[in-house]
């Protein structure tokens, strides 16, 4: 939580190496939608999800033995590390590649992040956690804005493409609150950093199974924007992102960090609207709205409880 003393310490810039890098790591993953959709209409999409996990993988072994923090995993942590690998990240990664290659990238920015749907009823069901009324309400209005996202108004329900390309971002939106359940719920013995070049490793098997067997003959169209959205995502927006989400985690109070990554999203949606002059409907303006105060709505609540308690 956020009190006086904290902001007080982010103000004076103590934390400002770790802010300015979750401001960067921010900028990353919005601008990365619409390049992930040049990627993937060159090289197919369970390709380019195996080669970003492959690189992001390569590139986290590098950053955790430059920092003298390579470990091989303890076996209390395993289990986790083999969940977050298969789920947080090697099916949210096929998800997000199968729904951009269907999907406009600021729309497919929008339904990644209505996690909030999802994690509510997951720690009622798994955690025995009560929620609170913010979040609650930040539910119904994150699902009202799916609901609008995914209304006839905005998808045309005869294209079978269509359809199945956004229900595999809302798919990856449920993975990633699965994965946050299951992380609350656990005790790490090692840290989240030495995890994260394991849970690459275990990704880029799962991808490699799943092209493998889907998509070993799918054509390919290489070209210097292709190559450079791969090598983009794999070693910037996912080596590296992770460790500076890492980092911002481990430094920065979690209301912060839920601040401003809010603005992903929103990046998300101008820059493909931008870039790959992706129209921006109405029905799309009002869903991204309401899904983004359904973020807003638990995190504005603790602001308020913090700002009401005496400074210590």
């Amino acid at each position: 939580m956020i009190n006086s003393n904290t902001e007080v310490r982010v103000n004076q810039g103590s934390n400002s190496t770790p802010l300015i890098g979750l401001i960067v790591l921010v900028i990353i993953w919005g601008v990365n939608w619409p390049i992930m959709k040049v990627g993937i209409a060159g090289i197919g999409a369970a390709e380019f999800a195996l080669l970003r996990a492959v690189l992001g993988a390569v590139t986290m072994f590098v950053i955790t033995a430059a920092l003298g923090v390579l470990r091989w995993p303890p076996k209390e942590d395993r289990l986790l590390i083999l969940h977050l690998g298969l789920m947080q990240t090697g099916a949210f990664l096929l998800l997000i590649s199968l729904g951009v290659d269907a999907v406009g990238a600021g729309k497919s920015a929008i339904l990644a992040y209505t996690t909030p749907i999802w994690v509510a009823p997951l720690s009622v069901l798994f955690l025995k956690e009560r929620p609170s009324g913010a979040a609650i309400a930040g539910s119904v209005l994150a699902l009202l804005g799916l609901f609008v996202l995914l209304g006839p108004a905005e998808i045309d329900w005869n294209d079978k493409q269509a359809v199945t390309g956004n229900l595999f971002l809302v798919a990856a939106a449920l993975v990633w609150s699965l994965a946050i359940v299951h992380v609350r719920g656990h005790s790490w013995k090692s840290s989240p950093l030495q995890a994260v070049p394991w849970q690459l490793s275990i990704a880029s098997l799962f991808l490699f199974v799943w092209w493998l067997v889907v998509e070993p003959a799918s054509e390919r169209h290489w070209s210097p924007e292709v190559i450079s959205s791969l090598v983009f995502n794999g070693i910037v927006a996912t080596g590296l992102a992770f460790w500076l989400m890492t980092a911002a985690s481990k430094r920065l109070p979690a209301l912060l960090t839920s601040l401003v990554s809010l603005a992903v999203p929103v990046i998300g949606v101008t820059t493909s609207a931008w870039t790959l002059q992706e129209p921006v409907s109405e029905s799309m303006l009002i869903g991204g709205s309401l899904v983004l105060a359904g973020l807003m709505a638990p995190i504005f609540n603790l602001i308020m409880r913090e700002t009401r308690q005496p400074a210590t």
